[in-house]
C-alpha cells in the first residue's frame, strides 16, 4: 500500500464499549476524515488480558489481524469465535473466498499473538 499518497486508508484495531473492532478511516490533508469511518469486523471478545490486536498487510494484499483468546482458552479452538485467531480480511471487510473455514479465520488455537511477520517466501510467522 502507498500511504497516504495513493491509498489514504488507515486500518485500526480498537476497543469499543462492547468488543474489539477492526475499522478503517481515511487520512487526508493531515487529518482523519470522520465521515469515511467504516467498521470492517466487530464481535471480537475483549478482556483485561490476552487481547492480541496486531494488524499487518500480507503480500497477497489482505489484512491479517491477530486476536487473543480474551482469557477464555476454549475460544481459541472454536471456529465460530473470532478470539484466539489470525483473521484474514479483504480491505473492504468481506471474507476472502479462499479462507479455509469460510469465515475470517485464517489460523486458530492462539493464546495471545503479539506480532505478525511475513518472510521472503510470503509465509506468515
Amino acid at each position: 500500500m502507498q500511504f497516504p499518497e495513493t491509498d489514504p486508508w488507515i486500518d485500526i484495531y480498537h476497543t469499543s464499549e462492547t468488543d474489539y473492532r477492526i475499522v478503517r478511516i481515511q487520512y487526508t490533508n493531515n487529518a482523519l476524515v470522520l465521515s469515511t469511518y467504516q467498521i470492517l469486523v466487530t464481535g471480537i471478545g475483549r478482556n483485561k488480558y490476552h487481547n492480541g490486536g496486531r494488524l499487518r498487510f500480507g503480500p497477497d494484499g489482505k489484512l491479517y489481524a491477530a486476536t487473543g483468546d480474551a482469557q477464555s482458552p476454549e475460544r481459541a479452538q472454536d471456529l465460530d469465535s473470532l478470539n484466539g485467531k489470525i483473521l484474514r480480511i479483504n480491505t473492504d471487510g468481506i471474507v476472502p473466498f479462499d479462507n479455509p473455514f469460510n469465515n475470517y479465520v485464517w489460523t486458530y488455537g492462539h493464546r495471545d499473538p503479539q506480532g505478525l511477520a511475513f518472510d521472503s517466501q510470503g509465509r506468515l510467522w
